[in-house]
């Protein structure tokens, strides 16, 4: 996200980075939080609708379907609210999306994580099927440091042919 934040900047576009919540929860060791996914949405989804009036690109790699994803994935059915999926998705689809998925090949980074490298992998897959199983586009690219020229092109693109404002970059 960072990558993609740089260039879009020194591209003199509109631009804020929106920090990944969940993150921060964890270098504070405050991994008891994580069993109430609704307010780590509510605080994501506010990092980022604060940035509506001023700018017209938010990146991040903390985009507000991940608390959905781990909700599902991780809370008991009977502690679920019913209503939170409708929520989130309601949410998500205000904006225009651009979403991608990056594969690593480069070296673990443990620090501000949950989950170790293996975890982290299935996870991976898991959120591809969430993500299909929802019907959204998602581009897979190898994290490079071209990366972020990738997505900025492809943000290019897709602007060419929308006419809607605010997209969010979750990486």
């Amino acid at each position: 996200a960072a990558g993609l934040f740089f260039l879009m900047k020194i591209n003199k576009m509109r631009v804020e980075l929106v920090n990944e919540f969940a993150k921060e929860l964890v270098l504070e060791g405050r991994d008891n939080i994580f069993g109430e996914q609704n307010y780590i949405f509510a605080e994501q989804l506010r990092r980022q609708r604060r940035l509506e009036a001023g700018y017209e690109f938010a990146v991040t790699d903390s985009p507000i379907l991940l608390p959905l994803f781990y909700e599902l994935r991780e809370t008991p059915m009977e502690n679920r609210n019913p209503n939170f999926p409708g929520l989130v998705m309601k949410e998500f689809e205000k904006s225009t999306n651009f979403n991608y998925l990056l594969c690593r090949k480069h070296g673990f980074e443990a620090v501000g994580r949950r989950h170790d490298e293996g975890q982290s992998l299935a996870i991976d897959g898991e959120l591809r099927g969430f993500l299909s199983a929802r019907n959204i586009e998602v581009m897979e690219l190898e994290a490079s440091p071209r990366t972020p020229e990738t997505i900025l092109a492809d943000i290019r693109r897709r602007m060419d042919t929308s006419n809607n404002s605010l997209p969010f970059a979750g990486l």
